[in-house]
């Protein structure tokens, strides 16, 4: 499973040198942890350079040849959202319109006009909103990282954003960031008991304590080339709906029901039922793609499976467990650069 939640060590008591109070003091949580999570932590932060060769925009421009906007999100006003994309509107960000990292279904839309886009407090413009790559994340849920190419907008109130023209160093920070490792420490610092909300993951925390590994070897500069290859590979199965495997042939411009019936996708008009092929060995991953859009407990009553035949075709249809497990050897790779096994 990719990107497993750690969960936290029972402190144990240990003797704490002065030089790890020196090192880490602008994190004393660390002096709860366990010998095994400390000893873990050295080797991570021998192994791995600070966050400001991303975030730093000259050392970013020398190194990728790009800059890196890490924000905070912006300040919207709730009466300009709109149901239907309107001209000059981008998806406004709700985490429930991703199908899983990057599969993004906006069902909201704001104005893309930098009048209608506020700016908070330590914000850096409105920078972060035109770079073509973008890392988006709710900042007081879980701590899980997604990925777009479309042009969006995030609230200040749920989400944050880096984004960058660089699409490699994008999926590398991808994988830094959900990965195990990057968790479980992240976990260890900041899983306290006064969040109410849960674990606050925001910009300012990334930039200061999550470190990204050291390349300084050509074979960790291969072993960074195989993880955004794979990362790439991870996304880009997002990208098939269920008109690639079901060739849908039909006048109609809605449906009442849609189910699975052996290896046929059976529709129903009113009184009507009319049949299509699933493509041979296909039939399981869409009777999941259905599942994912009605709900595993949907259509014991007709009604609740409609859904209009455009939307249906455009249904995301894809491996989740085969796209585990790429994600799944990318956290491996990475954790080797780590020193990590």
């Amino acid at each position: 499973m990719f990107f497993p939640t750690c969960e936290r060590t029972a402190p144990l008591s240990r003797s704490v040198h002065q030089s790890e109070l020196q090192d880490n003091f602008d994190n004393w949580n660390f002096i709860t942890w366990d010998a095994e999570l400390a000893k873990l932590y050295v080797r991570y932060k021998q192994a791995s350079e600070s966050m400001a060769v991303y975030s730093d925009h000259r050392l970013a421009q020398d190194r990728f040849k790009a800059r890196f906007i890490f924000d905070v999100g912006f300040i919207l006003d709730h009466k300009k959202e709109s149901k239907e994309q309107k001209k000059e509107s981008w998806g406004l960000v709700d985490f429930k319109d991703f199908v899983n990292f990057t599969a993004f279904r906006p069902t909201k839309f704001y104005p893309s006009s930098e009048e209608d886009i506020g700016l908070p407090k330590n914000s850096q413009g409105h920078q972060a909103l035109h770079p073509k790559h973008k890392l988006l994340w709710e900042k007081s849920r879980r701590m899980k990282f997604y990925y777009t190419d479309e042009n969006v907008i995030p609230s200040m109130s749920h989400c944050q954003i880096i984004s960058s023209d660089n699409k490699e160093e994008i999926f590398f920070l991808f994988a830094v960031l959900n990965s195990s490792i990057t968790r479980r420490i992240f976990e260890a610092m900041f899983s306290l008991g006064n969040e109410k909300v849960g674990m606050f993951v925001v910009v300012s925390r990334l930039k200061e304590f999550v470190r990204p590994p050291l390349i300084d070897t050509n074979a960790k500069k291969a072993s960074k080339k195989k993880i955004i290859d794979l990362v790439g590979k991870a996304l880009a199965m997002e990208e098939h709906s269920l008109s690639d495997f079901v060739e849908i042939d039909t006048l109609l411009n809605r449906v009442d029901d849609v189910r699975i019936n052996g290896e046929q996708l059976e529709l129903t008009h009113g009184n009507d039922k009319i049949s299509f092929s699933i493509a041979h060995g296909s039939a399981g991953l869409i009777d999941a793609s259905l599942q994912g859009h009605f709900g595993k407990d949907a259509g014991l009553l007709r009604g609740d499976r409609a859904i209009s035949v455009r939307e249906l075709k455009s249904l995301p249809a894809f491996d989740e467990s085969a796209q585990a497990a790429i994600l799944q050897k990318v956290d491996e790779v990475l954790l080797d650069l780590y020193g990590i096994q």
